[in-house]
């Protein structure tokens, strides 16, 4: 529920004018404002709307969730609590609301007015004329307004300054910085009317996407698709420029999907056909060609060459990354769990290692249960909890299905990957992942975004979800995140 387009707009609700300090931290989501619209309509306002001088100062949205629900707001006269009304509106928002730094940047940009005014009144009433340095009460040192608001919000103050710069050149960008659905730094690169990658070949892919429709995708010279990008930017398209991969390194074969670990290939190959794995496991094994004539298709197949081979003095072992474990035969899953077992006795007086076994049929490991080692862990990959045009996407067993036999599994240690995530509904699917009991979930992006188009959920809504799991005490690490800021509370994996 929006409650204004920019930080300064006033309002008139109930009667009464909304102090535009009240407006300076975004707006509730529309679940979270139903939320509260459905507490107060239960249990009646709790907290009073807050009135500085006949205007609203803190409760914006407990009164819209009263005339809402025709429940009789009360009113309370701020009697200074908190110092200055800006320090008091600060303080009860920020224990409310989970904001990312370029969010919070957004909010400084509205405080620094203030500040600025504080300051100037202060310096009037000692006779000084203003040098746009003043000591601010409540904060360390001495600095600049916009200094000042950065210590408050949190952020490095170039960001307020970068939020100031899109105010004046980009406000479209700015709300959408303030409301989260973009941060800063690719705000501030879309106000530069082109979205490039770093190191960009001379020949580049150029994709051209619009509503999730690839439009265009050729190559062509790095200076025609800036032409093309500036003059399709003009119009308000985005373009991305893609440069060639990278080769892969073969050195050591480590694992990008998960961070801190090595992955022990015994067994290769899957037939779930997921769109998403084309351009990354089955490139990777493209590109290694000379290896294994099956590994370059990408057909189910077993390596017995490389059993009683578990990569030591590593933490987490990441068991048939380029693989799905339901396409391996049972005698050689049980040479496998032996080889695991071996493992762990090697390591009799260190930690044991951490055995990650992954598939999209969780139901596979039903019949090893009683013979995996209290150092495994069970995986499966929950991109969403919709069904509908899943079998666009994968052969895999739909989402759904997936959950109920990952759920059924009767084994304590379990992880789920949300990665690539596609768009989701938000409450049935944290339901999902709660009920499962987690250890851990991995959050992100499509990382291939230039050669696959998934439906995707916005910045926002990713966020809220991820907020909302590590509210219920789910441990969220973020993966590709594409440079976007997580919800406090996630961790990022050093990919």
């Amino acid at each position: 529920m929006r409650t204004a387009k920019t930080t300064k707009n006033e309002e008139i609700l109930d009667g009464k004018v909304i102090d535009p300090l009240a407006l300076l931290f975004p707006p509730m989501s529309d679940d979270e404002f139903a939320a509260m619209a459905e507490d107060i309509k239960a249990h009646g306002l709790v907290d009073p709307i807050i009135l500085h001088e006949g205007k609203i100062l803190d409760g914006v949205h407990r009164l819209k969730a009263c005339l809402k629900e025709s429940v009789k707001p009360t009113y309370k006269k701020w009697d200074g609590e908190g110092g200055t009304p800006l320090q008091y509106v600060w303080s009860k928002n920020w224990a409310r609301r989970s904001l990312t730094a370029s969010q919070r940047a957004v909010v400084a940009l509205a405080a620094e007015k203030e500040f600025a005014t504080e300051a100037k009144a202060r310096m009037s009433s000692k006779g000084r004329a203003s040098q746009g340095m003043e000591e601010i009460p409540y904060l360390k040192g001495t600095g600049t307004a916009r200094d000042a608001a950065g210590q408050l919000a949190g952020v490095n103050p170039h960001y307020v300054q970068d939020a100031k710069t899109l105010k004046k050149e980009r406000p479209d960008l700015l709300e959408k910085v303030w409301l989260g659905d973009m941060n800063i730094l690719a705000a501030m690169q879309r106000a530069k009317k082109l979205d490039t990658k770093p190191g960009a070949a001379a020949n580049c892919q150029v994709r051209i996407v619009v509503n999730n429709q690839v439009l265009l995708s050729r190559k062509i010279s790095k200076a025609a698709a800036q032409d093309l990008a500036a003059a399709l930017v003009a119009q308000d398209i985005t373009v991305r420029l893609i440069s060639k991969a990278p080769k892969a390194d073969k050195a050591k074969p480590s694992s990008n999907m998960y961070a801190d670990t090595q992955t022990w290939n015994p067994f290769v190959g899957c037939a779930f056909a997921c769109t998403y794995c084309v351009p990354s496991f089955q490139a990777q094994k493209k590109r290694q060609k000379h290896d294994c004539d099956e590994c370059y298709t990408y057909k189910p197949h077993q390596h017995p060459d490389r059993l009683g081979k578990i990569p030591a003095n590593v933490g987490t072992i990441f068991v048939c990354g380029a693989a799905d474990m339901k396409f391996c035969k049972p005698d050689f899953m049980r040479k496998i769990l032996d080889d695991i077992k071996a493992a762990n006795e090697k390591q009799q007086g260190k930690a044991k290692q951490t055995f990650y076994m992954q598939s999209k049929q969780p139901e596979c490991f039903e019949p090893y249960l009683e013979q995996l080692p209290d150092n495994v862990v069970l995986v499966t990959t929950l991109e969403t909890n919709r069904d509908a045009g899943y079998d666009k996407v994968s052969k895999a067993p739909p989402p759904s299905k997936r959950f109920k036999q990952f759920l059924a599994l009767d084994y304590p240690r379990k992880v789920v990957t949300i990665e690539p995530v596609m768009d989701f509904d938000t409450e049935p699917f944290a339901k999902w992942i709660t009920q499962i009991k987690p250890e851990r979930v991995w959050l992100g992006y499509n990382s291939r975004e230039a050669s696959v188009m998934l439906p995707e959920p916005t910045h926002r809504k990713l966020m809220e979800f991820a907020a909302l799991l590590v509210k219920r005490g789910v441990e969220v690490w973020g993966k590709d995140w594409r440079g976007l800021d997580m919800p406090s509370g996630v961790k990022p994996t050093k990919k």
